[in-house]
């Protein structure tokens, strides 16, 4: 499995290393995002979302993120440097696409560790299985990573609300040196490209409050 150069650069900021003494609080992305698709259903080009100051909204997706006080968006400057393209523009973003890779789309943080974000890959470009198949198979690949990575790792296949109905999502519990984070995970299948967003915090009952952070547009 290859792992998203975007994701390789991110795994090394700040923002996702926040600390309680010597842990860190959220887990990096890149190990979570999975060479998986659902059907190939049109040709529509991934279109990067719009980033403001403490909001996020994709058209392509049709969601839009509001963060409140003391979160912090990255910076589409901060994402396009961490997926190490120039912007974030359609032609820079198909050259990671192109690699068989996966961009980080959007990221917001707290101090805390608590974090939103959103990766993407391009179906066309890497292997291609049913969405059956990703909380199945899937569930199996993603714990060998993090055991592998010396995490404890729980993943199982859950549901929670989101956008105003039940949704399928992974649900993560990682524990490392004592301290354990607590993640969900959707993956939202548009044109042929799967976006993953990814809800992490210290704090199990954090996460569905993020969740109600993200609504349709």
């Amino acid at each position: 499995m290859k792992i998203g150069q975007g994701a390789k650069a991110f795994c090394k900021t700040k923002p996702l290393r926040r600390k309680v003494g010597k842990v860190f609080l959220v887990i990096p992305v890149c190990v979570l995002m999975l060479l998986m698709s659902a059907c190939k259903k049109d040709n529509t080009p991934f279109k990067h979302g719009t980033v403001g100051a403490n909001t996020y909204t994709s058209e392509f997706l049709g969601i839009k993120i509001q963060a409140g006080s003391g979160w912090s968006m990255m910076s589409d400057a901060d994402i396009a440097k961490g997926n190490k393209i120039s912007d974030m523009s359609e032609s820079s973003i198909q050259t990671v696409f192109d690699k068989g890779m996966y961009i980080t789309e959007m990221m917001v943080t707290k101090d805390d560790g608590s974090s939103i974000n959103i990766t993407v890959q391009d179906n066309n470009k890497t292997i291609s299985v049913s969405e059956k198949e990703y909380f199945t198979d899937g569930i199996a690949l993603i714990k060998a990573q993090f055991d592998a990575a010396g995490y404890t790792a729980d993943v199982k296949k859950g549901s929670v609300n989101f956008l105003g109905k039940s949704t399928d999502c992974l649900a993560l519990a990682l524990t490392v040196a004592g301290t354990t984070v607590y993640e969900i995970q959707i993956p939202v299948f548009k044109s042929h490209y799967t976006a993953s967003i990814t809800f992490g915090s210290l704090n199990k009952s954090d996460l569905n409050t993020f969740l109600n952070m993200v609504t349709s547009v």
